[in-house]
Formats: structure tokens, C-alpha cells, sequence
């Protein structure tokens, strides 16, 4: 099939999803290997989303309107923007250079994937399961052939789309402080993981578990491996739900190795506070640094505690929670008080002027439904005024 009708049927099939309002449960496959995905070590289990039903006032519209509106408008601006491509020139069936400004373009698709994979779980709707299916082809062709998948490293390795990514020698995996190759993988496994839970296919899973594979085997301690760590966290919690299907215990220890070297020099040159890597992560008791890259560290953190019965980490987790929570959250739940680093700041630091801050939602590891309400809120507002301003 030729290039412009890859994306010609992505975007007709984007369309039709959209005019899908009446959803049968019997269209999709209600395979969701659930079982699988229990979080061994944690007492209390969630719900599975597929057994929650909303049929009210409130909540209800706002599902649809993502449903019919936001999902359609994120894919359009990944086209836009040339996010697909960038996975059709990596697999060399469609020339240029790399498209996009950033190192972490790619995890934009894996995120669509996995919020749509979402809405699936809650709504089955098999027009928007076969254009995820075309999505997925479309990285597919992306992936080199022993795993790896990176496209702007596989279109030009010594070409970063960022001026900030330094070039030693233009080869993969240097410079993981920003290259965001180990970043994207961790949203990859995100996404595939809720892709098969929600509809029981291994199409995205084997493309994820296929790099992880090469991640185990490229990172550690052995002889011939490379001692380092993630620059920006994310692949530690994506290791572990992929530990959490596969039983694969390589994963989950991988995701440990991350955790337990950082902070150790004699691992790696250390990138400091920014990605807390000052100090190892069980002797951490204030939250510092990049707000995001710390909530996604902190929340593998705790999945560890959990699962392997961890106290050292348990005891820092939750030195890091009552930090962060008593300390440096605003009553809205928002963390991030400074907008140089999109960063914590100082324990009770004063509210700076709401266009300069971060406040990325601490909902990563659930905070309370005040902060559902109004976090999500203000963002799906946002979210639905973009649309019908575009």
C-alpha cells in the first residue's frame, strides 16, 4: 500500500470512528486479559474500568466528547505535525528528514494510543479499534529490526530535532540524559499494555515487548552492557506493567536497576537534582527537580515497594508523598511551582502567575476527587475550546 493511502485510510478511518456514536459491547472483543494485570503486592486491586458504567449528567457528556472530538483532534495534529511520518521515513518508506522540534515526538502517538485504548475499555468500538490497528501498523514500520525504535535516532542518529540532545559520536543511546530514547520506549509500553487489555490483541505488545527485549539486553551490569539510567523517567513504570503481563521477571528487574543506580556515580555521570539523580532514590526524602520526571519515578518507586516487599523503598515513598503532599501541592492538587525546569520549588513556595506554571496533575498517584474535578476539568474545557476555536 503506498504512503498518502496509509494516512488516507488512518484519517477516513479517524472519520468514521467519529460518526460512531452508538457503540454495541458485542463489536469488539471483551478478551481483556485482566487477570493478568493484577498489581501483585497491592491489597486493594482497582476496578476494571470495563465494569464501571457511567449513565449520568455530568461525567457522561464529557466521555463522549473525548470520544467524538478530542481523540480525532489529537490524531489530526499528529499528521499535522508529521508525528506519522516520522515512523514511515524511519522505515524507510517515505524519504525525508525528521519532522517535529522535539526527542520525544514519538511518545505523543503512544499516548493517543493508550488514551483511545482507554475509551475502549469503558465504550468497545470497532471503528476506533481498526484505526488504532492502522496507528499501530504505522509504528510497526518504524521499529528496526532487533527492537529498537526511536525514529529520529533511526532517521539521522547524529542529527537530533533538538539543539539541547549533545552528539558525541551520533550513535544510539548517548546522551540519555535528553535524548528521551528511553522516555519514548516507557510510553510505548504504557500504551500497549492498556491497548491489550482493552482489546485482547499482541499487535502493539509484541512491537513493545520486542524492544524491551533489546533494552534488557543493551542495559546492566554484565559485561558488555552500558551502566546507565533513563535521563527522563518513564520506562521503569513501563517495564513493570510489561512484567505484569508477560511474568517476565527481566523487566521488572530492569526497572529496579534503573531505579536502584540512580543517584550512584559510580553507575553513571550524574545529571543532578533536575532528574533526581543527586542522591540514590531511598535515601530521597524532598521532592526536587522536573515535576513530571519525578512523579513517574515515584510512582514505579511505589510499585516496587509493593511488589518485591521492598521497606527501603517503602519508607522513602512515602517520606517523598507526605513531602510533596504537605509541603508543595496546591489546593488544586497541581505540583511544579516554578516555570524555569518546570520544576518543585521550595517547600510553601508562594503561587507564582498561573500562565508560568507547570502544575502537572498528582494524579499519577492519586491524590482525591477534588483534584479529578478539577484538574480533568479545566483540561477537557481547554481541550474541547482548542477544537471548536481550530
Amino acid at each position: 500500500m503506498k504512503i498518502d493511502s496509509i494516512l488516507k485510510l488512518v484519517v477516513a478511518l479517524a472519520f468514521v470512528f467519529m460518526g460512531c456514536k452508538q457503540n454495541d459491547p458485542k463489536d469488539i472483543s471483551q478478551k481483556s486479559n485482566t487477570s493478568q494485570l493484577e498489581k501483585s503486592g497491592y491489597a486493594i486491586q482497582p476496578i476494571t474500568i470495563r465494569n464501571v458504567k457511567l449513565t449520568d449528567e455530568f461525567w457522561l457528556p464529557i466521555i463522549q466528547r473525548v470520544q467524538e472530538k478530542t481523540i480525532e483532534y489529537a490524531i489530526s495534529k499528529c499528521e499535522e505535525e508529521g508525528r506519522f511520518d516520522n515512523f514511515l521515513i524511519a522505515g524507510k518508506q517515505m524519504e525525508g528528514a525528521v519532522k517535529g522540534a522535539m526527542p520525544f515526538d514519538d511518545s505523543d502517538v503512544y499516548k493517543i494510543i493508550e488514551g483511545a485504548s482507554n475509551s475502549l475499555i469503558s465504550a468497545p468500538n470497532l471503528p476506533l479499534d481498526k484505526l488504532l490497528d492502522s496507528l499501530i501498523g504505522i509504528v510497526k514500520i518504524g521499529q528496526e529490526k532487533d527492537g529498537y525504535l526511536t525514529t529520529w535516532r533511526t532517521i539521522n542518529p547524529a542529527k537530533p530535532p533538538a539543539p539541547w540532545v549533545k552528539v558525541v559520536e551520533g550513535k544510539r543511546w548517548e546522551s540519555l540524559f535528553m535524548s528521551h530514547e528511553l522516555y519514548n520506549a516507557g510510553h510505548m509500553y504504557e500504551a500497549a499494555a492498556v491497548h491489550y487489555e482493552a482489546t485482547g490483541k499482541r499487535n502493539f505488545l509484541d512491537i513493545a515487548i520486542k524492544n524491551a527485549d533489546l533494552i534488557v539486553k543493551t542495559f546492566g551490569d554484565d559485561l558488555g552492557k552500558i551502566k546507565a539510567v533513563p535521563g527522563h523517567q518513564i520506562i521503569e513504570s513501563g517495564l513493570i506493567k510489561l512484567y505484569q503481563i508477560t511474568k517476565n521477571e527481566d523487566y521488572l528487574n530492569l526497572s529496579k536497576y534503573f531505579l536502584d543506580n540512580r543517584g550512584n556515580p559510580e553507575n553513571h555521570e550524574l545529571f543532578g537534582p533536575y532528574s533526581q539523580d543527586h542522591i540514590p532514590v531511598i535515601k530521597q526524602d524532598e521532592v526536587v527537580g522536573h515535576a513530571v520526571r519525578a512523579v513517574y519515578m515515584y510512582a514505579a518507586m511505589t510499585d516496587i515497594a509493593a511488589i518485591k516487599k521492598d521497606t527501603a523503598y517503602s519508607k522513602a515513598v512515602n517520606k517523598l508523598w507526605e513531602n510533596m503532599v504537605n509541603k508543595k501541592m496546591y489546593i488544586t492538587g497541581g505540583i511544579g511551582a516554578r516555570h524555569d525546569g518546570e520544576a518543585f520549588g521550595d517547600n510553601y513556595q508562594t503561587l507564582l502567575p498561573i500562565m508560568k506554571l507547570v502544575l502537572p496533575s498528582a494524579m499519577y498517584i492519586g491524590i482525591t476527587d477534588y483534584i479529578i474535578y478539577q484538574e480533568m476539568l479545566n483540561i477537557l474545557m481547554l481541550l474541547s475550546v482548542l477544537y471548536i476555536m481550530d
